[in-house]
């Protein structure tokens, strides 16, 4: 929640930029994961994300039915939803990224098994 104060009476336009901010950039190697995919790619979560841009032009602004002043509680809510949303791609990230480590662990298991095998011929 935000609250600005103390705005000239004369203001026209306001835009307020959201930011997620985390303490490190991650990087998450999800090459392989498609059947159809045969490159690889490498997803990055910039340390600064921009979640949105709230605009506001009272120039432009009518009074509208139906649309009212949301409550803090409302904005709360679209506040978690946002979030919500930006943890779900992290843990998809993160779950591509676990199975393409999968999918390295068999491969290279199968590998040790036969050079054990071609290490007793």
């Amino acid at each position: 929640m935000v609250r600005i104060s103390d705005l000239s009476p004369n203001w026209e336009a306001l835009a307020f930029d959201l930011y997620q901010e985390n303490e490190e950039k991650e990087t998450v190697n999800v090459d392989d994961v498609t059947s159809d995919s045969e490159t690889d790619s490498t997803e990055e979560i910039d340390a600064h994300a921009l979640i949105t841009t709230l605009y506001s032009d009272q120039r432009k602004t009518k009074s509208e039915e139906g649309k009212g002043v949301k409550t803090k509680q409302e904005y709360a809510l679209l506040v978690n939803d946002l979030e919500k949303q930006f943890v779900k791609k992290k843990m998809k990230n993160y779950e591509k990224a676990i199975t393409v480590e999968a999918k390295h662990k068999r491969q290279t298991k199968q590998e040790m098994n036969e050079l054990q095998r071609d290490m007793k011929y």
